[in-house]
């Protein structure tokens, strides 16, 4: 966990006097946040990442040939810093496998992006969710494209309850309409620094679609699992959810999710990309990979043994190093569905251009 409070003092410009009541405050709110009785479990957590479907500009880079998925290393990256490790799940393996995975893995992550793992996702979450039902608590993460994937899977109106938001690359502030964010499990642990997110605009977000706020309203299976936790808006003053957890009966899942893209800060320096690299952005983003990591870390699944874990990590695979928007990503070779698929794909316009 990185303890962040100093930001506090200096962007503020607060007297000695006033640094030393806010800091007794943040004392006081850290002894009653979930991280006072955190239980570390396991101190080796392994983390499960979502592969997608490629990029339209993929398809178009033979260094992409022969491979069906991917998974972006900033991803990776985010979740390491926190001491986790990574082992892909890849959409299009066996179900059998991807159930063998789960079954060692301490937590899931469903990223952000362009490409597709709608049906993959829904299994992983439908085997998660039971896991979960019989008493191991297995977090999941979505971040952007994942929160709408999560949002879908409970709404009463599935991906319809999305509506269009475009946003090529902005980074924003988020607001609490919802209350105070010491009384939301995924922001208690930052204590009074939660209000910096409300100031500065650290959040990065790019999107096509996301939700309104409003649909918490009306939608029942949304209302149900999910609550709202933080918003941002457009430039034409629209509100959107940017933060979610789970709520009532469903409390006990520990599902999170975010619109904006937490692991860009430290790890994404394309110029084409609007992330604010300040420091206090990077401390600011780099807490929700420690929550996340943390919760983790009351998972008391082992994923195997030394060597048994490094046979299936993320690093095994290839990585491709790129300029394109979704930087450097780790490769999947197609399932034999998929590269089927793809033949009879080929051969159909093959024929095409003959007749």
């Amino acid at each position: 966990m990185r303890y962040i409070t100093l930001i506090t003092f200096a962007l503020l410009g607060l007297s000695n006097a006033s640094k030393s009541a806010l800091f007794e405050q943040y004392h006081t709110q850290r002894q009653t946040a979930g991280f006072r009785n955190f239980t570390e479990i396991n101190q080796q957590p392994v983390i499960g990442v979502i592969s997608q479907s490629l990029e339209t500009e993929m398809k178009g880079d033979s260094r992409f040939q022969g491979y069906g998925s991917y998974v972006m290393q900033a991803y990776v990256d985010w979740v390491e810093a926190a001491g986790a490790r990574v082992v892909p799940l890849i959409r299009g393996e066996d179900p059998e496998v991807t159930k063998r995975k789960l079954k060692g893995l301490n937590g899931v992550l469903m990223p952000g992006g362009d490409g597709d793992y709608h049906d993959y996702g829904r299994l992983v979450l439908d085997i998660v969710k039971e896991m979960n039902d019989n008493g191991t608590y297995l977090p999941i993460w979505g971040t952007c494209a994942g929160q709408h994937e999560l949002l879908s899977y409970v709404s009463s109106a599935g991906w319809d309850v999305l509506d269009v938001y475009d946003m090529d690359s902005a980074s924003l502030t988020i607001e609490f309409p919802y209350g105070d964010p010491s009384n939301f499990a995924m922001f208690a642990g930052m204590g009074p620094d939660a209000w910096l997110l409300t100031e500065y605009n650290v959040t990065y977000n790019s999107h096509h679609w996301s939700l309104d706020p409003y649909k918490f309203q009306i939608d029942r299976g949304l209302m149900a699992f999910f609550k709202p936790t933080s918003i941002s808006r457009m430039p034409d003053g629209r509100k959107f959810v940017a933060s979610m957890e789970t709520t009532g009966l469903n409390a006990y899942y520990p599902f999170y999710g975010t619109q904006f893209h937490p692991e860009k800060a430290a790890n994404i320096f394309n110029p084409t990309q609007a992330v604010n690299h300040q420091w206090e952005s990077v401390l600011l983003n780099g807490y929700f990979a420690d929550f996340f990591v943390q919760e983790c870390r009351k998972n008391p699944q082992r994923y195997g043994n030394y060597s048994e874990t490094q046979k299936d990590i993320i690093q095994n695979h290839k990585l491709i190093v790129s300029t394109e928007w979704f930087d450097n990503v780790y490769v999947f070779e197609g399932s034999s569905a998929y590269r089927l698929m793809v033949s009879v794909g080929l051969a159909m316009a093959a024929f095409a251009m003959l007749i």
